[in-house]
């Protein structure tokens, strides 16, 4: 029964936070003017899908193109492209903050992971970063998840694992 009780709680906070986050990270989105890469990479995302042959623009400035074209699909849903890039960064950010949550909570506990993971929410590096439409979101993304993947890998050696981490 107890355990059942503080996994509902967890749940709760998490949720709590994820609000939170959502809150501090979509007030005001646009009111920062638009940086030069910003417009760079939402003007590629643009040209993909409204341009046949633009694929693959972004490699010629040593770009991989799977968060362009994430924000090329966010472009169709919303009409303000700074918006639908800030967008995506801001829910990216967001899976940045459930793996500080996970890694935390596999390395030190459920109380540290959901301090990290609050800190994660409100310091001011990670507010700038989250809300530009830029690569360094999902950059962090993927290297907290990596982390968490090898901490399993290393825990529990096994292909599946393997696999998960490459």
């Amino acid at each position: 029964m107890n355990f059942w009780k503080d996994t509902i709680l967890t749940h709760r906070l998490i949720i709590i936070l994820l609000i939170v986050y959502f809150i501090i990270h979509l007030t005001n989105l646009t009111l920062l003017p638009i940086f030069n890469d910003e417009s760079i990479y939402l003007d590629w995302a643009w040209s993909h899908t409204h341009m046949p042959g633009h694929l693959f623009d972004s490699l010629l400035d040593a770009k991989q193109p799977l968060m362009i074209w994430i924000f090329a699909i966010f472009e169709n849903f919303f009409t303000d492209p700074l918006f639908a890039g800030r967008f995506v960064s801001v829910v990216i950010g967001s899976l940045s903050m459930l793996g500080v949550y996970m890694l935390g909570k596999k390395i030190l506990g459920k109380k540290i992971a959901l301090t990290s993971a609050m800190l994660y929410a409100i310091i001011p590096m990670f507010v700038f970063y989250n809300r530009q439409a830029l690569m360094e979101s999902s950059i962090a993304c993927i290297g907290i998840w990596s982390g968490y993947m090898l901490l399993n890998l290393l825990l529990n050696r096994s292909t599946r694992n393997g696999i998960i981490l490459g």
